[in-house]
């Protein structure tokens, strides 16, 4: 069971109570995301991107690097890493 990424746990009606639960192998469901994310661990250690390289769509990418440092602090604040 994982809190729910639509509603954050409330409780919606893509979820049980606040939780969805994970049938098969967690990466059916993220393996699309994963290239993004290496990218984007290499953009908050100081890595950008070049023009006209793979990640020539700075809008969608900033969008994406800030909502992931946004969860990754979300998380490390709840569980006090």
């Amino acid at each position: 069971m994982l809190e729910c990424p639509a509603c954050f746990g409330s409780g919606c009606k893509a979820c049980d109570e606040g939780e969805v639960r994970l049938m098969g192998c967690p990466n059916d469901y993220c393996r699309e995301i994963v290239p993004t994310l290496d990218l984007i661990d290499f953009f908050h250690n100081g890595n950008m991107p070049i023009a006209g390289g793979v990640l020539d769509q700075s809008s969608w990418f900033l969008s994406a690097a800030r909502f992931l440092k946004a969860e990754e602090d979300r998380i490390e604040a709840e569980h006090g890493y």
